[in-house]
C-alpha cells in the first residue's frame, strides 16, 4: 500500500504538469484550446485534454519504456503493451484486428489498451472553466462550449442507432449518455483489500456508447467462433465499463494477410501448407518471433482490455485523484514484466494504417520531391540563404565613436562614411575592433588575439608576406 501511495504521490504533479503545459485556454496559443485526441505528445504542447500523456507518465513512473506510434508495423511487434485511443467511434477494422491479435498470442503477458471515443473532454473543460471565468470571458467561454457540444453531437449523430456495430472484442450500442454513480467489479475489491478504496462521491466518470460483449447470434453472423473469453473489471449499475478479452484454450490467431485466410481446404497436407503460408511470403517469414512459431494449438496469457470511453484516463480526466486510482489499477493489469516496453499508438478518425512490412521513409534529399514538403522546404533554404548573408558578416562597416551630438539621452556617432574622414581609413577598422574587445571585457582574450597579430600577422611597412627564395649555394672552383 506504500508503494501505491507513493505512486499517486508522484502521478499527481506529472498530471498537473501536463494539463498546466497543455490545458492553455484562452490564454494558449492562438487563443485555442488543445483537444488533440488520443496523442502522448500534441505538436502545440506537452499535452491535450483528450491526450493519453499523463497516462503514458505514469507507466514511465512505474519504471516502463514508452514509445510513440504512428501505424501498425512488425517494428510495433517488439512492445509488452500498446495503449491505443483512436478517434474514431466505430470499432477497429479486420485487419486492425487480425494484426493485434496475432501480436498478442505470439507471445505470453501482452497487453492491449483500447480505449473507446465516445468522451468530449473539451465539453467538460469549458463547463469548468465557465463556473470560475469573469463576466468579460463569459460569453467567448460560452461560444466555444456550444461549439464544442455540436461538435459532439454531430460525430455521434453519425453512428446508428437501432443496429449495433459488431468489433469481435466488443459490440457498440448507442445509448443515451449519463453520469455513474455507484463503480463495482474486480478493481473495486482490490482497492478496497488495499485500503485506498475508491470515493465515488467525487468520481467524474461518463458513460456514452457502451462497448458489451459480443453475443453468440453475432458472433456466428460474423462467421466467426467463439475463441475469445470476457470477464468484467469494472462495471457501473450493471454496465461494462472495463472488461478483459482473452484466448480460449486452443484458439489459433488469423494471420494478418488477408488473402491467405481466403484459401480453404478439407485435404489435411494443404490445411497445413495454407497454415504455413498465413506467416510465410515468398519464402521468408512474415514477421520473426524470439523462438520458432508453432502452428499447432497453443494457450496465451495475453489480453485485450476494452475501456468504455476515457472519461477516467484521458489527461483532463486524470487531475481528480479517484481517476488515477483505476488508472493505476488499469497499470497493474499490464505488469507481467517487471520493465515493460510500452508503444502509444496514435491514429485519427481513419483508423489504424497496417503494414505487413516495414514501410520506407523517404530520405533528407527525397524530401524535396515530395509535395508540398518541397515547396515548403524550398522556400525555408531561401530564407536561410538570405538570413546567412544578413547576420554572417562579422564587423560590417566601422564606427567612429566620436559623438556628434545626443538625441533624447542617446549618443550619435560620426559615420566613418562622413565628410570628415574618408571610407577608406583603415584606423576606423582597428578603432572598431579595439572597441568590440573592449566591450567583451575578457582582458586575456584580447592580449591573446594582440599576441596571435605580433607573432603571425604583423609585418613592417614595405616587407612582403612572400617568403625570399632560396638561396643557392656557391659553385665550389
Amino acid at each position: 500500500m506504500s508503494g501505491r501511495r507513493h505512486f499517486q504521490s508522484i502521478a499527481l504533479p506529472a498530471c498537473c504538469l501536463a494539463l498546466a503545459l497543455g490545458l492553455t485556454g484562452c490564454g494558449g496559443s492562438g487563443g485555442e484550446l488543445n483537444t488533440e485526441y488520443g496523442v502522448r505528445r500534441a505538436p502545440r504542447g506537452s499535452g491535450s485534454v483528450g491526450g493519453v500523456g499523463v497516462l503514458a507518465d505514469m507507466f514511465e513512473e512505474r519504471g516502463h519504456r514508452v514509445s510513440t506510434w504512428k501505424h501498425l508495423s512488425p517494428k510495433i511487434r517488439e512492445n509488452d503493451v500498446i495503449i491505443w485511443a483512436p478517434d474514431d467511434l466505430t470499432p477497429p477494422t479486420e485487419e486492425a484486428r487480425k494484426f493485434l491479435e496475432d501480436w498478442l498470442f505470439a507471445q505470453n503477458g501482452r497487453t492491449l489498451i483500447y480505449i473507446g471515443r465516445d468522451y468530449f473532454p473539451e465539453v467538460e473543460y469549458w463547463q469548468t472553466v465557465r463556473e470560475g471565468a469573469p463576466a468579460a470571458q463569459t460569453e467567448t467561454i460560452q461560444r466555444r462550449l456550444a461549439r464544442a457540444r455540436v461538435e459532439r453531437d454531430n460525430r455521434r449523430a453519425a453512428l446508428p442507432v437501432e443496429d449495433p456495430m459488431y468489433g469481435r472484442w466488443f459490440t457498440l450500442e448507442t445509448a443515451p449518455p449519463r453520469e455513474v454513480d455507484e463503480l463495482s467489479g474486480d478493481w473495486i475489491h482490490q482497492l478496497n483489500r488495499q485500503g485506498t478504496p475508491v470515493d465515488e462521491e467525487k468520481l467524474d466518470i461518463q458513460l456514452g456508447a457502451r462497448l458489451r460483449k459480443p453475443t453468440n447470434a453475432e458472433i456466428a453472423g460474423e462467421n466467426e467462433k467463439g475463441e475469445l473469453e470476457f470477464d468484467e473489471l469494472l462495471t457501473a449499475d450493471g454496465e461494462v465499463l472495463v472488461q478483459r478479452v482473452t484466448f480460449a484454450e486452443g484458439f489459433i490467431p488469423p494471420s494478418p494477410d488477408p488473402e491467405a485466410n481466403d484459401k480453404e481446404t478439407d485435404d489435411s497436407a494443404a490445411q497445413d501448407a495454407a497454415a504455413e503460408e498465413d506467416y510465410f511470403y515468398d519464402d521468408e517469414p512474415l514477421f520473426v518471433e524470439e523462438y520458432a512459431y508453432d502452428m499447432g494449438p497453443r494457450t496465451s496469457d495475453s489480453q485485450i482490455l476494452v475501456v468504455a470511453n476515457g472519461s477516467f484516463l484521458l489527461n483532463l480526466p486524470l487531475v481528480n485523484s479517484q481517476h488515477r486510482l483505476l488508472a493505476g489499477e488499469l497499470i497493474e493489469e499490464c505488469e507481467y514484466h517487471e520493465q515493460l516496453r510500452v508503444a502509444v499508438l496514435e491514429t485519427d478518425w481513419t483508423g489504424a494504417n497496417v503494414y505487413l512490412a516495414e514501410p520506407d521513409m523517404p530520405s533528407y534529399l527525397e524530401l524535396f520531391t515530395v509535395w508540398p514538403l518541397n515547396v515548403i522546404l524550398l522556400h525555408l533554404l531561401g530564407l536561410g540563404i538570405l538570413a546567412c548573408f544578413f547576420f554572417a558578416p562579422i564587423f560590417g562597416r566601422p564606427i567612429d565613436r566620436r559623438v556628434l551630438t545626443v538625441v533624447e539621452g542617446r549618443p550619435i556617432y560620426v559615420s566613418i562614411g562622413s565628410e570628415s574622414t574618408g571610407p577608406s581609413d583603415f584606423g576606423k577598422h582597428i578603432e572598431a575592433l579595439g572597441e568590440l574587445m573592449r566591450r567583451t571585457g575578457d582582458v586575456q582574450y584580447a592580449q591573446a588575439r594582440l599576441q596571435h597579430y605580433q607573432q603571425n600577422v604583423r609585418r613592417d611597412s614595405g616587407v612582403s608576406h612572400k617568403k625570399p627564395p632560396p638561396t643557392k649555394p656557391p659553385v665550389p672552383i
